[in-house]
């Protein structure tokens, strides 16, 4: 009696955090990924209000600043500025690109508004000490053995209140029925006179200020705040409360965030596992979208929009590539890099192989990643999980079962290639947004139970010591063996993505990434490519985890969090999706920045949740499309001067066609196809 009456409390509470979402999706067709981190904002702002330092004991906070209603409405209105500024800078830019686009914004944005959260309340010494959350009520009552407190009661209240609000608002106000006919159908909604834009503007505010509210009532539950309490766990839970319910559906968000609260308190309660919570809500995330995609009481949406959102870069073609002019820097440059790569652990201490070695295992992670979304557009916001895997496979072999190096090696890539197979099956049927919950969900699954287990290594964690290898030892204190070892995994996952690029498969899963239904009627096999690609990824992922357990030893679950992946994500957008080369420059980014600034919290945020911002906003392309940005202007001084094609090269450029389409023969997007000219116009 006492775990269900607080699961159902939790449920509420849960509930409203759901209702944020799918109200900000019925407005702009989204999932909010960074609801949890606009309710920690909330919350700190609330809980400043209601605090002040004690001056008696430095670090601790005590209940003495303004009353608690006023210091909730202060909180809600920072929540709801916050949705409001966000949609006016970053959802409005974007208001015309794939719903993927936005989605992966909301991550940026997610981290960026952590960031202001750590700036105004975390990087003060005090923000150590105690943070404790006042109770709105100071009263009780005892059902069984259970003490209902004042936080309790609060949630009880004021949950259902807001559900009545909204229902009056959405059904009974001109406002509430303008937002509810642009979410069911915004063509005729704006035939009718209604702004969607101003609509998505709204929504945006109320989904913040709702997560806002959920924030308040949750921190005096656990009677205390922290930045742990409304993360990646709380995002989970409401999107499995919304998908539950039904993305679409305002009454289905409270009934499946009262199923997961009750569900929780349940498990919680009489199985006492840590972690098994987060691993049946990854269950119930997959098969309500295997089963019932539109939940239960929500309609199922046929997702129109194209999942692939990687930007061309355009190649040259090969009649061009092969002028010296052209060829020769392109290779100077190419052995150059190389030769950097090779000389460098030579160069470098320790602690500068170190990072070295991590940087060229994100550069192979990222290779991974690519393989998945830039070649066939499909989203996976668990890619550190199969990291994971392939680290825990590889330790667990080599320490207990004490089998070689090269056989674990193997085996661990398998056993990747295996487990995201197993991931890939679900994307034969999901897609686009609902696969990167569903993706997510699996990463946390992993993080809190699947890596605690005993044959995973269980919390102690598990020693993998690096080997010796034709008498070189890896374990060597200088890390340049280690490091030599590491770059030539990256050159074998460089090479096999580089041949997969090249091949037949290559060119069927840039098919399927372009047109499922095209490539489908061309005779591709769309399942098996996706199959193909998830198991590439998930193999190239575990042989890099495999190394990574090696530089990290011993191999624990805190190692592998769930927001790693979004990290990987942001990674590689950086560098620039769909390039090899955009993985390295990722690599560099993300993980140089916060080396060279070892003592900030603040570059982590900033080399990923900013940079990631930067990108989809301003160069989609990354840092990749910057540098053929660059090769662009060099080619284009070769054929034209002064406007007119009088270059070294001009005699390559074709007389006979329009200047424009002469200057499209340059940068072709697939270089390749483009035949050298002849006639007049050859060399």
């Amino acid at each position: 009696m006492e775990a269900l009456i607080i699961g159902v409390i939790t449920g509420l509470v849960y509930g409203i955090v759901a209702l944020g979402l799918v109200i900000v999706y019925k407005g702009s067709r989204v999932i909010n990924f960074a609801h949890a981190q606009i309710a920690t904002l909330a919350t700190f702002a609330c809980w400043a209000f209601l605090t002040d330092p004690d001056p008696k004991v430095p670090g601790l906070f005590v209940p003495h600043g303004l009353p608690w209603p006023v210091a909730a409405l202060i909180g809600v209105a920072v929540g709801a500025g916050t949705g409001i500024i966000i949609e006016a800078t970053v959802i409005r830019r974007l208001f015309h690109a794939p719903r993927l686009i936005v989605l992966v914004a909301t991550i940026g944005v997610g981290q960026l508004v952590a960031l202001v959260t750590y700036l105004i309340w975390l990087r003060d010494e005090r923000a150590g000490g105690s943070r404790i959350f006042p109770s709105p009520l100071q009263t009780s009552f005892r059902v069984g053995n259970l003490v209902v407190t004042g936080p309790f009661i609060a949630a009880a209240i004021v949950v259902p209140l807001v559900g009545l609000g909204l229902a009056a608002f959405f059904k009974l106000t001109r406002l509430g029925i303008a937002i509810r006919a642009a979410s069911d159908n915004s063509d005729a909604a704006r035939l009718l006179g209604v702004s969607v834009r101003r609509v998505s503007m709204i929504t945006w505010g109320l989904g913040a200020a709702l997560a806002a509210v959920a924030g308040i009532l949750i921190a005096p539950i656990y009677n205390g705040l922290s930045v742990d309490l409304l993360t990646t766990g709380l995002l989970i839970r409401a999107l499995a409360a919304a998908l539950l319910g039904g993305l679409t559906s305002l009454p289905g968000a409270l009934v499946g965030g009262l199923v997961v609260g009750v569900g929780e308190s349940l498990l919680v309660h009489y199985t006492r596992i840590g972690g098994v919570v987060e691993a049946v809500l990854f269950g119930i995330i997959l098969v309500v979208l295997l089963v019932r995609p539109g939940g239960l009481f929500g309609t199922a949406e046929v997702d129109a929009g194209r999942d692939a959102f990687v930007p061309s870069v355009r190649s040259l073609p090969a009649w061009i590539r092969r002028r010296a002019v052209v060829g020769v820097p392109r290779l100077v440059f190419g052995y150059a890099v190389l030769a950097l790569g090779l000389l460098l652990p030579l160069a470098l201490k320790p602690s500068g192989n170190f990072t070295y070695s991590l940087m060229l295992l994100y550069a192979v992670l990222g290779i991974s990643l690519n393989i998945l979304m830039g070649l066939s557009g499909q989203i996976s916001l668990g890619h550190f999980a199969f990291l994971g895997v392939g680290a825990f496979m590889g330790a667990k072999l080599v320490t207990d079962v004490h089998m070689s190096y090269g056989l674990a090696f193997l085996i661990a890539g398998v056993a990747g290639g295996a487990v995201a197979f197993l991931i890939g099956l679900p994307a034969l049927r999901i897609r686009g947004l609902h696969l990167a919950v569903a993706t997510l969900a699996f990463a946390v699954a992993c993080q809190a139970y699947l890596f605690r287990q005993n044959y995973f290594g269980s919390r102690r964690g598990i020693s993998f010591p690096r080997p010796k290898v034709f008498g070189f030892d890896l374990d060597n204190p200088s890390g340049r063996e280690f490091a030599y070892a590491t770059f030539a995994l990256f050159a074998l996952a460089l090479f096999m993505a580089a041949n997969i690029q090249r091949r037949r498969s290559g060119r069927a899963l840039l098919a399927v990434r372009e047109n499922e239904t095209s490539a489908a009627v061309l005779g591709v096999s769309v399942r098996g490519y996706k199959l193909l690609a998830f198991t590439i990824s998930g193999i190239v992922a575990a042989w890099a985890g495999v190394f990574y357990g090696m530089l990290i030893s011993p191999v624990q679950f805190e190692t592998f969090p769930a927001l790693k992946s979004i990290d990987i994500v942001a990674m590689v957008i950086i560098g620039g999706l769909g390039s090899l080369p955009g993985a390295v420059l990722g690599a560099i980014y993300v993980v140089g920045i916060p080396r060279m600034f070892p003592d900030s919290a603040i570059a982590p945020l900033l080399s990923t949740g900013f940079g990631l911002l930067l990108v989809l906003m301003i160069r989609p392309g990354g840092l990749w499309k910057l540098l053929t940005g660059l090769r662009d202007g060099y080619v284009w001084s070769l054929t034209v001067e002064d406007r007119a094609f009088k270059g070294p090269l001009s005699h390559l450029v074709p007389t006979d066609v329009p200047e424009a389409a002469r200057l499209e023969s340059l940068f072709a997007p697939d270089a390749d196809a483009v035949e050298e000219p002849v006639g007049p116009a050859a060399d």
